[in-house]
């Protein structure tokens, strides 16, 4: 977390000791990648010569810590099993995080398949890939959704019901990732990546905690190699005026030692 150490001298203890403290490491402002397309706002998407559509967003994900420590609380009110998500059914989907109105802070992250387009097909359904998959734990999304449920985002769902074949979505699914840019996907989309800013995150929340813990010790230290320097000039100042004093003092007062007589001889003296 950190990259190198303070030593400060411990002056004000009157001991050589040093104590180090940990100097904040310089973070690296992540690289940024073009962005392409969103299609977060389209109806429909033009794949070869078919036109498809999408459905309404609903929300699946909303932002609150369960009483078993668990942030995967579904809104059975947008989307459930009977109304929400149609069953049996197979096709591509999307899953943007939102947070707030705004619509600056929507993105669409990821882009997916649910191949069993019909009974005889394999794979999964779109309701056991998003009711029964992202909405219960996550899936494959663990931590990604995860973190964006604890930075405050609600997590919504949308999807194409592809009635033809299960080469059909995977192709429709390609064009997807080809077309708009999803940081969720590594296929055509690069390395995964978050859109939470750092701030934002309970890791980015603790290591700013103890930034500030560090930043506030080397504040303490550096206010207390002040008071040794004042209080070092005090002491000189104080030895100074004293000097000066007992300098002062005897160019007053200058005291004239008589050299010692005898008793008799001062008698003597004082006689004549």
């Amino acid at each position: 977390m950190y990259s190198d150490l303070l030593c400060v001298v411990d002056t004000m203890a009157g001991t050589a000791s040093t104590t180090k403290i940990p100097r904040p490491r310089q973070r690296v402002a992540p690289s940024k990648s073009p962005l392409r397309e969103s299609m977060a706002d389209a109806d429909e998407v033009k794949c070869g010569d078919k036109t498809y559509q999408w459905g309404k967003w609903r929300r699946g994900l909303t932002p609150v810590l369960r009483p078993n420590g668990k942030w995967y609380t579904r809104d059975e009110t947008s989307l459930n099993r009977d109304t929400g998500l149609p069953g049996g059914i197979g096709g591509v989907y999307e899953i943007r995080a939102t947070k707030g109105a705004s619509m600056a802070n929507w993105r669409v992250v990821y882009a997916g398949r649910a191949t069993k387009v019909d009974p005889e097909s394999k794979g999964k359904t779109l309701r056991e890939r998003i009711y029964q998959g992202y909405c219960h734990d996550g899936s494959h999304l663990h931590a990604q959704l995860r973190l964006y449920l604890e930075s405050g985002h609600e997590i919504w769902f949308r999807w194409i019901v592809v009635g033809g074949s299960t080469e059909e979505a995977i192709a429709l699914e390609k064009h997807l990732l080809g077309k708009a840019d999803y940081p969720a996907n590594k296929v055509h989309n690069g390395a995964v990546r978050s859109l939470v800013p750092r701030h934002e995150t309970k890791e980015g929340r603790l290591e700013s905690a103890l930034d500030e813990v560090v930043a506030l010790r080397i504040q303490v230290e550096d206010l207390r190699e002040e008071n040794d320097r004042l209080r070092m000039e005090r002491t000189q100042h104080w030895e100074a005026s004293q000097r000066y004093r007992r300098e002062r003092d005897a160019l007053r007062s200058p005291v004239v030692m008589l050299p010692h007589l005898p008793l008799a001889t001062v008698v003597s003296k004082a006689e004549e």
